[in-house]
């Protein structure tokens, strides 16, 4: 990288500074440099240190030295180096700052040298210093690319989202970092060695394990239980639904600017909000997509149909800055009798005769967070399956959303919505099985568990992990944190 010349401090000349005895003032000519990261987190700002290593000139020897913190390990990111006949750098550190200043071929190569003893410095301050030499330089704690996942399974008024970043810089460990939410890791609670959320019950780092570990057993199974230490050798596994994803972030978002998004004073269930993403993609339209329901004799003699709701995702073209992302996106809520409500896409070898049902399609716009809210207020979205079914939940998130505004449904203001088989289940209510809202009583567990076998065999759940390709299963480990000051806090 060529050198170009900086602005000296303020307020002081280098030969006051090298004359004023100061025990915290570190002052070094130098002729290289170049700038290493760790793989470690600060758990106040979710920040990997950054260190800064420069090669000083004395008596014709390069002799290294280290600003910002000890740069014995870590990744090489970015190096400098002068090829100019008397160019070189003079770098400053006090009272927590670092400055660097590119000092021309008219310098004086005699330089007095002071304490060469430097604090661990705020990851920030090396970085705009290092930003002197190559302003277009990028924070590697920003993003390239972000998904946000919904966890597969019941969905419960409390369930939330999680991460996978790709951050723009890789250490040594790689350049992949999840940021799971407590509930998630709460959910391990049978874990032989648990992982703790954070201190402050805020979301947790961890990071990806290597490939062939998705297949050991996860440190929540039985093994972790029968064998007290394996729980420390096995990974944590998360498997998901990819919701929300862009690429196209602002350059000044990192995970600092994360870190403050998870704040569980203000954050609520479901996706995160405060994000450029989040904010970036709307719904867009909402529709009830119906096929047959594969429920044996049953389905096929009555007719029976299956319903989800459609939810089309359009991200806003004024935030993509020109990227590839203005295609929408399709994704399906749905209700079925073994996992209950979640985020789904199309199944293997699934196709929808009726895309949308005739007058069941609706524009709106509206946040996913407001179109999430609208549906876990719902009746259906926590009653049991025999109780309220697919269609109980669709027609009742289509009155939720029009009762709020969010969608003009003009020809079901005098009757409201029905279901697909309204007319079998006005026949069963006549009969006296069904009550007015056209829902079976509630029943016991052992009910509950026969109409899951009767209905679906109970194996919907398994099949979709191994014949969907948008179910993705990850294995993770805690990732390590270590404070601004270097105390360890915690090892994966």
């Amino acid at each position: 990288m060529a050198p170009s010349r900086g602005v000296q401090a303020p307020g002081k000349s280098s030969a006051d500074v090298s004359s004023s005895g100061d025990s915290k003032v570190a002052l070094r000519r130098a002729t290289a440099a170049e700038l290493r990261l760790g793989s470690s987190f600060d758990p106040a700002t979710w920040r990997r240190p950054l260190c800064l290593r420069a090669w000083a000139i004395s008596k014709d020897v390069a002799t290294p030295f280290d600003v910002g913190g000890r740069c014995d390990t870590g990744r090489v990111i970015a190096s400098w180096q002068t090829h100019a006949p008397g160019c070189a750098l003079d770098l400053l550190a006090s009272d927590g700052q670092v400055d660097i200043t590119v000092l021309g071929s008219s310098a004086s190569d005699s330089r007095a040298e002071l304490d060469s003893t430097c604090t661990v410095l705020d990851p920030e301050a090396v970085l705009r210093a290092w930003k002197r030499l190559d302003p277009s330089f990028k924070d590697p704690d920003s993003f390239k690319v972000v998904e946000e996942f919904f966890p597969f399974g019941t969905a419960t008024r409390t369930s939330r989202s999680f991460l996978r970043v790709q951050l723009q810089e890789a250490d040594d460990i790689g350049d992949e970092v999840f940021v799971v939410p407590p509930q998630a890791i709460e959910a391990q609670e049978k874990r032989a060695h648990p992982v703790q959320p954070g201190s402050d019950g805020s979301h947790t780092l961890f990071r990806p394990s290597g490939f062939w570990e998705k297949f050991l057993p996860s440190s929540s199974g039985r093994l972790a239980s029968i064998l007290p230490n394996s729980g420390k050798f096995l990974p944590m596994h998360l498997t998901g639904v990819r919701v929300l994803h862009t690429s196209s972030i602002l350059p000044d978002f990192s995970m600092r600017c994360l870190r403050g998004c998870v704040d569980t004073k203000t954050f609520a269930p479901g996706f995160l909000p405060g994000t450029p993403w989040s904010k970036t993609w709307r719904v867009c339209c909402v529709e009830e997509h119906c096929r047959d329901a594969s429920l044996g004799l049953w389905g096929w003699a009555f007719r029976l149909k299956h319903s989800v709701l459609a939810v089309h995702l359009q991200p806003q073209a004024a935030d993509l800055h020109g990227r590839d992302e203005h295609s929408a996106d399709l994704m399906y809520v749905d209700k079925n009798a073994d996992i209950g409500v979640g985020w789904r896409r199309t199944g293997f070898r699934e196709s929808f005769n009726e895309a949308p049902r005739a007058l069941h399609s609706f524009a709106t716009d509206l946040s996913i967070h407001e179109f999430w809210d609208s549906v876990v207020t719902t009746k259906a979205f926590s009653e049991a399956q025999e109780r309220s079914n697919c269609q109980h939940f669709v027609s009742e998130v289509l009155s939720e959303l029009t009762s709020r505004g969010h969608i003009n449904a003009d020809a079901f203001a005098e009757n409201g919505f029905t279901l697909r088989n309204q007319g079998i289940a006005d026949v069963l209510r006549s009969w006296g099985y069904l009550d007015e809202g056209c829902k079976a009583q509630p029943g016991q567990d052992i009910q509950r568990q026969a109409w899951r076998l009767f209905m679906s065999w109970d194996c919907k759940a398994g099949a979709a992990q191994f014949l969907t390709p948008w179910m993705q299963k990850f294995a993770l480990r805690a990732a390590t944190m270590t404070a601004t000051n270097g105390d360890l806090l915690e090892e994966g």
